[in-house]
């Protein structure tokens, strides 16, 4: 089996839908909604759920901007490729700063 690796992230896949959601504020801004929608239906240490639900979204958003976001279809490949769980916490650490969490929270998340 070969190491899928790739620029300190699980897969290319991964590391692309990361990419874009991080790197564009409007993505950016819609990944924490999306993040802080799916950590108050699962909880804060449902990565997987969590990474699941920003997959599915960002997934629907550019199927809805097919023209417009083509290009993100075209670099992230695979959708079922995309490791949710790693994406999930990822972007629970990102809503943990950006909302100022106690270090209680960020360490029951972080910790687990």
């Amino acid at each position: 089996m070969c190491d899928e690796s790739y620029n300190g992230w699980s897969n290319r896949e991964t590391w692309a839908t990361n990419l874009w959601l991080a790197n564009d504020e409007s993505l950016y801004e819609l990944a924490l909604e999306w993040t802080r929608d799916a950590v108050n239906e699962y909880g804060s240490d449902s990565f997987g759920l969590v990474g699941e639900h920003i997959v599915n979204m960002f997934r629907d958003l550019c199927d809805e901007f097919r023209s417009e976001l083509a290009s993100v279809r075209d670099d992230v490949g695979s959708w079922w490729r995309v490791d949710c769980g790693e994406l999930g916490r990822s972007w629970i650490g990102s809503l943990s700063e950006v909302d100022d969490w106690s270090a209680a929270e960020i360490l029951s998340v972080w910790g687990s």
